[in-house]
Order: C-alpha cells, then structure tokens, then sequence
C-alpha cells in the first residue's frame, strides 16, 4: 500500500487544549515538527507522539502539506525563513492556522509554485466548524489529508477572510446591543428583572423573524431609528452620524435597496 503523503508541521506556542492539536493529530504521516526551538520541537512530538523534530527548514522538502501555526508576530519571519529555504514548492500546499492573515499575503510561496490557504477553527451551534479561504488545491489536499469532516468545512472566496471576521464581530454587537437596550429600559423605570425578560423576548422574536424573512422582517424606519438612538446615548448630533441629510429621497432609495435583497 503506498504510503500516506508526509505532512510538516511549524508551531510555537502552546497546543496545550488546543483544537490545532487534534487537527495535526490527525495526519496520516507526521514528518518534521520544527519550532522556535529543538527542545520545543521535541516537546510538541512527545505530546503528539508522531513527528521527527527538526531545525532546518529545508527537511520540510519531502512533505505534500506544510501546517503553520505560530504567534501574531512571527508570521512574516517564518514566511522568510521558509522562502529562502531549500525547499522545492511545486506541488506542495501550506495551510496557516489560527491567523487572520488572508492567504494571498504568503504570494512569496506562490510564486514559487506552492498552493496556500487558512484556517480558522470556531464553534456554531455547539459543533465545531473549520472556516477555510485559499488556493483550491490546498484546501482540497488540506481537507483530505487531514481527514477534516466535510459538513463541518466552510470554505470562503479566496481574499475575503476580512469580511467573515468583520460578520462575526458584527454577529458579537448583539450582547452590547441587548446591555444597552436594557440599560436604557431600567433607566426608563422598568424593573431590572423585567427589562431583561423584554430584551431577551425581542432579540429571540426578532432572530425567529430574520430567520424567516431576512432583511425584510424589519419595515421599520432606519434613520429615525439611528436618530434616536444617537440622542438617547448621550445627545449627540445625529448629523454628525448621518452622512447626508434625511430626505424622502433619501428614504425612497434606502427602501428600493431593501426590497432588492
């Protein structure tokens, strides 16, 4: 039977409880595991029990899939110390880890002949998820290497990393949003205990409803929403908030947007 292709692997930090673990587990094949060190090298062997440990950056040479996991400010140390090693890229894929960095950053490798993409480990509804964004080829290989399961494998358009972390921030405003909405009803002179129970019924009324209807489940008035929200919070001019006077046209153009989703 042939063997399995050879996976590197390029970590610093801890993988102490860390997803990364058992998605590096998972290789058929572990080859060289190299890190800021030997002796951190070794470690990360002896807590995967597979791997060789390694210095140089040139005996990655023989693996098909190259994983990279390391701190925020060693990434474009790593992408240096990888281009100017003696590696022949064609035909190999590297996967970064655990970094908002779009793949098309790492374009040094590319031009060398080797396929890149990320990958983002999160929890959606109590499943875990692996958001992916990069070379096609990469993620195929990474996905069937790595035995990723496929149902839980989102795979975003290629440089548009950015927008699903800007959507995920987006989604998180909601736990701010509810503080300050009840906040403003206790201020009202609601009882705390009921003010929540309200701001709980409506977020939940209102996801059910964005669920069924999206963008249409609100027909509500957004720029005198803004408006007063804005005042409420401290008084502020909304003009300095809205970028253009409200108008009826202005309101008829936002509508005819709407009605386009």
């Amino acid at each position: 039977m042939k063997n399995p292709p050879l996976v590197g692997l390029v970590a610093t930090g801890s993988l102490a409880r860390s997803w990364f673990l058992t998605v590096a587990g998972q290789a058929d094949r572990l080859g060289p595991v190299i890190s800021s060190n030997f002796r951190v090298a070794s470690r990360f062997v002896n807590t995967l029990q597979a791997g060789v440990p390694a210095e140089d950056y040139g005996l990655l040479n023989p693996c098909k899939l190259i994983l990279i996991r390391v701190g925020v400010d060693e990434w474009f140390e790593v992408l240096d110390g990888l281009a100017q090693a003696r590696i022949s890229w064609k035909g190999k894929s590297v996967i970064l880890c655990d970094t908002d960095l779009e793949s098309s950053e790492w374009s040094e490798l590319e031009k060398r002949g080797a396929s890149v993409a990320t990958l983002l480990y999160t929890e959606i509804d109590d499943q875990s998820c692996y958001i992916m964004e990069g070379s096609p080829r990469a993620l195929a290989e990474a996905q069937a290497i790595l035995n990723l399961p496929r149902v839980r494998v989102i795979e975003l358009a290629r440089s548009r990393k950015a927008l699903y972390l800007a959507c995920r921030e987006a989604a998180a405003m909601i736990v701010p949003l509810a503080a300050a909405a009840e906040e403003e009803l206790r201020r009202a002179g609601v009882k705390a205990d009921t003010a929540a129970w309200m701001v709980e019924h409506w977020f939940k009324d209102g996801l059910r409803a964005y669920k069924k209807a999206g963008r249409r489940a609100w027909n509500g008035d957004w720029y005198r929403f803004r408006s007063t929200l804005v005042s409420s919070l401290g008084g502020a001019s909304p003009g300095r908030i809205l970028p253009r006077q409200e108008t009826a046209a202005v309101r008829e153009d936002g509508e005819r947007e709407l009605n386009k989703v």
